[in-house]
């Protein structure tokens, strides 16, 4: 069975919160390259600290509710998701403990509503904004160690800094969960999407999310999994999502040197 990773909350006018369920810079940031060329593959604390910079809470709200998700920086004052997340939204804010505080954002583009695993973005703006991004890559390889960056409901349920956003204090924000596994297979999907399938950890709010290899470029946005015995998640592959960011004019950094390194960086 095919889930799409969105995430549904509810933030009552006394601030209680329904449990949530089933739901990445001044300049373009550019993946370091070694000597020779290449990109360099980053410690544990270096490619946490780029995700925490880049990565963001999502929260759409609606006249039932709110949606929470996952979106990340791809220019300076725009960000990716997925349209889930934020379809039929009254009002879209992002915020990040990078950030300090919520923006309110506005959708610029998005694909059409389709069936799950389908072609399923959300372009965003933050106006005045001039925020550190996230670089993409199409280089994909099966073993790779990837990365997942979010905030699955699951995991924030827990996180007081959550309880206390969605109670109105403005400075607080979740900690962002990161996840590691590896790329099983490359796919064409049935929607005929190019998609990744991968053992990182991802639940519902982690829709729209950055996977990103050991160098911190984006492979894909994490946008459903598939459940029977076990978990897989699906991220439709940044070939995809480069061509829908091109369309829509965002100014996007790609670079598909090799990760030079990274099995042993990843050690």
């Amino acid at each position: 069975m095919l889930y799409a990773v969105g995430n549904h909350v509810v933030f009552h006018h006394d601030a209680l919160i329904n449990q949530p369920v089933v739901n990445a810079a001044t300049a373009p940031s550019a993946t370091p390259r070694p000597p020779g060329g290449g990109a360099t593959p980053l410690s544990n604390a270096q490619l946490v600290g780029f995700l925490e910079k880049a990565t963001v809470l999502v929260v759409a709200t609606q006249s039932r509710g709110a949606s929470v998700g996952t979106g990340f920086f791809v220019s300076p004052d725009r960000l990716l998701t997925n349209r889930h997340v934020v379809d039929r939204a009254d009002r879209v804010l992002v915020t990040s403990r990078a950030l300090g505080k919520p923006y309110p954002a506005r959708v610029v583009a998005a694909t059409d509503r389709g069936a799950v695993g389908g072609a399923d973005y959300a372009l965003l703006e933050v106006p005045g904004l001039a925020h550190e991004q996230l670089t993409l890559t199409t280089q994909i390889a099966k073993l790779q160690e990837v990365i997942a960056a979010g905030y699955p409901g699951v995991t924030i349920g827990n996180d007081a800094d959550f309880r206390a956003f969605a109670q109105g204090q403005r400075n607080a924000a979740p900690d962002l969960v990161i996840t590691r596994g590896e790329v099983n297979a490359i796919q064409i999907n049935q929607a005929k999407v190019p998609t990744v399938a991968h053992t990182a950890l991802i639940s519902e709010g982690n829709s729209g999310g950055p996977l990103v290899d050991r160098c911190g470029r984006v492979i894909g946005i994490n946008s459903y999994i598939a459940q029977k015995t076990t978990v897989t998640g699906f991220a439709i592959a940044s070939s995809d999502l480069v061509e829908f960011l091109n369309k829509n004019g965002a100014r996007i950094a790609v670079n598909n040197a090799p990760c030079v390194g990274a099995d042993a960086a990843g050690r």
